[in-house]
């Protein structure tokens, strides 16, 4: 679970991260349900989908930049946890 990693084990209790990690779940069940789906149904969510995704890195910014500065933080790769987690599905 992405409770292990100890960068984001501190910010569990902040509505911004647990609101991202809300639709990071979604979009996972979206990507499963996708494989699932027949060729022709596959074909035309696909661009809905890329859509969402984009979305979601959006979020995953979004979500990182305000609890780092919240937290007096500089923002680097290593800390940008939503961002890694939305560009991993992106990669996937």
């Amino acid at each position: 679970m992405l409770q292990s990693n100890p960068f984001v084990e501190k910010y569990w209790q902040e509505s911004v991260w647990t609101d991202f990690i809300g639709k990071y779940q979604l979009m996972v069940k979206e990507k499963v349900m996708m494989a699932l789906r027949n060729p022709a149904r596959k074909r035309r969510y696909t661009k809905r989908f890329f859509n969402d995704l984009q979305i979601l890195i959006t979020e995953g910014n979004f979500t990182d930049e305000k609890l780092l500065t919240k937290n007096n933080i500089k923002i680097n790769q290593t800390n940008t946890t939503g961002l890694s987690l939305s560009i991993g599905m992106t990669l996937e």
